[in-house]
């Protein structure tokens, strides 16, 4: 739809990065009011995640790159450009979580009290990120005759009457955070929260993968479907055992 946002004098603003930043700090903002919610070291909780959100970025970046790759080998001198879009959670949560273990140590964080707080700068996240995808074409929706289409690109710039799934993912993204919100006091255990956000929104993903388009010579991993199904099913399975009994 618009790629950049902004360009001139040598200066160029990309649609994309731009929504990553302003999803970033929105994400950080969040976790922060909630770290004081829940009675966490607010700074340690901010400090660690600035340290995390470099392997999260660079694992969300080499897992979409992975999945796409035959839109990649032949022009590598793309996986890192600033203006394009492509980031998967799927490829950076893995990472970020794995990272944390040690990060956590040293701050003297709780594990599970930790990624409850972060839970909320993850969907604060992909609110805004999502609008970057719109911005950039990139998970595009299927075309579609329904009275919900409108007309948007996809990444290669071909306009087409499309289902807005980047805003429905958007969507999905701001009612778990609100809901997450809401449950932040009546935790049964810490780590809570994460699990049972995790799960719904890979449920929710699964189904607002059916409105996306396919793109040619893509797996049904590559798009998402698997991961969000995997990710749905651990959480889930997960809070059902830790439950308190």
């Amino acid at each position: 739809m618009r790629p950049m946002l902004f360009a001139g004098r040598g200066f160029e603003v990309w649609s994309y990065a731009a929504m990553l930043y302003l999803g970033l700090i929105a994400g950080l903002v969040a976790e922060n009011l909630g770290a004081h919610v829940m009675n966490l070291a607010a700074l340690q909780v901010f400090e660690a995640t600035l340290i995390l959100l470099g392997p999260a970025i660079l694992g969300a970046r080499l897992f979409y790159v992975g999945t796409h790759w035959p839109q990649y080998r032949l022009t590598p001198e793309r996986i890192f450009r600033r203006g394009e879009g492509g980031l998967s959670m799927y490829g950076g949560l893995p990472v970020m979580l794995l990272s944390s273990l040690p990060i956590l140590k040293i701050f003297r964080l709780h594990f599970g009290a930790f990624w409850d707080a972060a839970t909320l700068a993850i969907l604060a996240g992909i609110g805004f990120t999502k609008f970057g995808c719109l911005l950039h074409g990139c998970c595009a929706g299927r075309c579609s005759q329904s009275k919900f289409a409108i007309f948007l690109p996809d990444a290669r710039g071909i306009w087409k009457k499309r289902i807005p799934v980047q805003v429905l993912e958007a969507a999905w993204a701001m009612v778990l955070l609100g809901a997450s919100w809401m449950a932040l006091k009546r935790l049964p255990f810490r780590g809570a929260l994460f699990l049972g956000a995790a799960a719904w929104y890979g449920a929710g993903r699964m189904v607002l993968e059916n409105f996306r388009e396919r793109e040619a010579g893509l797996s049904s991993f590559a798009g998402g479907k698997i991961p969000s199904m995997v990710v749905a099913i651990s959480a889930a399975a997960l809070l059902i055992l830790c439950w308190p009994q």
